[in-house]
């Protein structure tokens, strides 16, 4: 491909376009910073008017102005109260209600698999093998014994011996 045009044409041709293209991207910079402006002299106004009336106001009296504090202090308590109370729920960690379901355990009963789900209230459930349904009965009796879990549950199938040694126990509580 030739360039039929000379190489000083080229150059006043490209420094044209840049000119063009700096004018329009200055032209758009000012457009949207006067957008701006406008956008938000009402909120300027408002709140410059709202400074100049408060000062025409009279000065609340001395208990007055105690009420106020006082209430302002009263809600900055109460947020606070509500922030800290969700932090200091009483709540088991996890792996503590793990290691006391796994020290409870009779013998002859083997955990294979452990699953958590986290929530209000949490689950964990147990999955493995005992030699005899009684093993799996004296283990959810002696987890629901603990007072470490809200609900022990196990299938009715484990506990008749239908799953042939299989079970699965799941747990809730606060943890």
């Amino acid at each position: 491909m030739t360039n039929l045009l000379p190489p000083e044409d080229t150059k006043q041709l490209v420094r044209t376009a840049k000119a063009k293209f700096l004018y329009t991207g200055s032209f758009v910079i000012a457009a949207a910073a006067i957008a701006g402006i406008v956008a938000l002299s009402p909120s300027f106004f408002l709140a410059y008017f709202s400074k100049a009336d408060s000062g025409a106001e009279t000065v609340p009296s001395g208990e007055e102005a105690q009420r106020r504090q006082d209430q302002e202090a009263s809600s900055r308590v109460r947020a606070l109260l509500a922030e800290i109370s969700s932090v200091t729920e009483e709540k088991m960690p996890i792996s503590e209600a793990i290691e006391s379901a796994y020290v409870l355990r009779p013998p002859g009963v083997t955990i294979g698999a452990v699953a958590y789900a986290g929530g209000k209230p949490g689950t964990i459930t147990l999955a493995g093998s005992a030699k005899s349904r009684e093993n799996v009965s004296a283990f959810r009796d002696a987890l629901a014994k603990s007072g470490s879990f809200e609900n022990v549950s196990v299938p009715v199938g484990a506990l008749v011996g239908a799953l042939e040694g299989g079970f699965t126990i799941t747990l809730t509580g606060n943890f």
